[in-house]
């Protein structure tokens, strides 16, 4: 099939999909507003395209899709997924259900829907706590993804969410490793497989995304827990559920970041999610294998020079370490040039913090 795979910046869930499908036979083709040069230049790439920004032109985003003329488009951010949901294609197929996005999107719905499945989730504070707090915007727009801030000054950053347009949801702060179930779940409910991952470091600190990470054996109270909370959402396709302390913090329905550390792990994610946008019914392949390792080699060598555990240098010689026994996250010698570009940005970071 043609798959047209939806990414922007240095998505590494958008190049582990490029690589896992091309893998499967596929013909993958890439689309993004210009920015996505690590991913669509890797040799698994059989076309690019320039895609604009949904928050900029929804109807010009929805023609550039429509004209790739692909099978299926998988999107790797939240913008992209409501883009593809409010104004859909005709002819390329979702995969995923586009009238449950705006459901899935709105963090309020989500922690609602979770505590009605027994799912547990953090406290929600009332919108002038003037404590330790967690605040993120209700739900994601067109205009990009809104990251969760752990701050002293909760009402800092309610005044700048409000001014922007969006609405503040204010929740405890937990603490404990985090962790995440993924799963993909077929049209009826049912699930297809899952794996769990936990965090064995993040990067930034203190509310930022593994940047090491290693399978383990699911609790299947906790995944059946999950499936419900998407058969009340109506949800299908792929979601990845992301815990602290137990409690349901996140859910995602578009390609994750650690998208490589679930098909390294056996869970075939972007096969599933062809054949059932194609309206297959694939196997269900179980529980993916524990003990499979995850490194974000860039992020963690960067929590490396800013933590510096046991000192730089041991924790360096220590990241280094786990990215050879990881697996191929942006690095993969089979498909050398993401890596390389993702290299020469990071130089071009350094060098600007570096000028001011």
């Amino acid at each position: 099939m043609r798959v047209l795979v939806l990414a922007e910046g240095e998505n590494r869930g958008a190049l582990a999909a490029v690589r896992a499908l091309a893998a499967s036979g596929h013909e993958v083709h890439v689309g993004g507003p210009g920015d996505e040069a690590m991913v669509s230049r890797s040799r698994h790439v059989a076309g690019r395209h320039r895609i604009p920004w949904p928050g900029e032109d929804p109807a010009a985003f929805t023609d550039a899709v429509e004209a790739v003329d692909a099978d299926v488009v998988l999107p790797a951010s939240d913008a992209t997924l409501l883009g593809l949901a409010r104004r859909p294609p005709r002819r390329t197929r979702l995969a995923f259900p586009g009238d449950a996005v705006e459901r899935l999107l709105d963090k309020r719905t989500v922690s609602e829907a979770a505590a009605a499945v027994g799912l547990p989730v953090p406290r929600t504070l009332p919108d002038d706590w003037a404590g330790p707090a967690v605040v993120k915007a209700r739900s994601h727009g067109l205009s990009g993804r809104s990251e969760a801030v752990v701050t002293d000054d909760p009402q800092r950053v309610v005044a700048a969410l409000r001014g922007a347009g969006a609405e503040p949801l204010v929740q405890e702060v937990l603490g404990g490793d985090l962790t995440a179930i993924i799963v993909v779940a077929a049209l009826d409910g049912s699930l297809l497989g899952h794996v769990q991952q936990r965090a064995v470091r993040v990067w930034p600190q203190p509310a930022g995304v593994s940047s090491r990470a290693e399978t383990e054996s699911a609790d299947p109270a906790q995944v059946e827990l999950v499936r419900r909370l998407l058969t009340h959402l109506g949800w299908w396709g792929v979601a990845q559920a992301q815990f602290l302390e137990g409690r349901l913090i996140d859910l995602n329905g578009r390609l994750f970041g650690s998208l490589a550390l679930s098909i390294g792990a056996g869970l075939p994610v972007t096969d599933l999610l062809v054949s059932l946008a194609a309206g297959d019914r694939p196997s269900a392949v179980g529980q993916a294998r524990p003990g499979v390792r995850y490194t974000w080699l860039e992020g963690d060598v960067r929590r490396a020079l800013a933590e510096r555990r046991g000192g730089l240098v041991a924790d360096l010689r220590e990241t280094l370490r786990e990215g050879r026994r990881s697996v191929p996250v942006v690095w993969d010698g089979r498909d050398a040039l993401p890596g390389v570009l993702s290299v020469l940005a990071l130089a071009r970071r350094a060098g600007r913090k570096a000028l001011g």
